[in-house]
């Protein structure tokens, strides 16, 4: 019988696997300095899908996404309604960003919260209007990377960890229609790192 581990490497030569192949979206942002996020192309994307950006400018510093302006935002269509999104993210003011999931329009989307200004993360679907689901205290730090992931699957469940830790879980109640876009809202000077997106099932 041949083991599963040569079975891996009779089936998958050394060197030949595909490093992003686990993942829907894969993208650390790796490019010249000042490129716009519409202008740059993640490692790994559905065919056809690229950042689209819809308010503020986000650029390329130093491999990561800074954003300038009081409302940047951007998004990319990751072909899946249910996906698990994990992101690095530093914020610089006392202010708030947001990641979006499922998103169809503007109104129909889940939504979680970081808000520096009231040492707050909060978790809303809006259709259309904001429905809180839930909401825990969270004390960042300016200037610190925070590791975020944030989930929806076929059963409408969802959570939002920071650094590993549960914060925030809740289902949506299937409010929204299986958009398959994400976003993110930033707060000026707040930093993008690594996003990933795998789907969840």
């Amino acid at each position: 019988m041949i083991s599963n581990v040569y079975r891996v490497l009779l089936d998958e030569p050394l060197g030949k696997r595909d490093p992003y192949a686990d993942y829907l979206l894969y993208d650390s942002f790796t490019d010249d300095d000042a490129v716009l996020i519409q202008n740059h192309t993640p490692e790994k994307a559905p065919e056809g899908s690229t950042w689209s950006a819809y308010g503020g400018s986000a650029k390329i510093s130093s491999n990561t996404i800074v954003a300038t302006g009081t409302h940047t935002k951007f998004r990319i269509d990751v072909g899946s309604a249910n996906v698990i999104v994990t992101f690095r993210i530093k914020p610089t003011t006392l202010s708030y960003a947001r990641a979006e999931m499922r998103r169809s329009s503007e109104t129909d989307k889940i939504s979680t919260l970081l808000r520096q200004d009231i040492n707050q993360i909060n978790m809303y679907y809006y259709d259309p209007g904001a429905v809180s689901i839930d909401a825990a205290a969270w004390s960042p730090t300016a200037g610190q990377w925070y590791d975020i992931e944030q989930s929806i699957d076929s059963a409408h469940d969802i959570y939002a960890n920071i650094d590993t830790v549960e914060f925030l879980s809740g289902n949506e109640g299937g409010n929204l229609d299986g958009g398959t876009e994400i976003a993110f809202w930033l707060a000026d000077g707040w930093v993008l790192d690594l996003v990933t997106v795998k789907d969840a099932g």
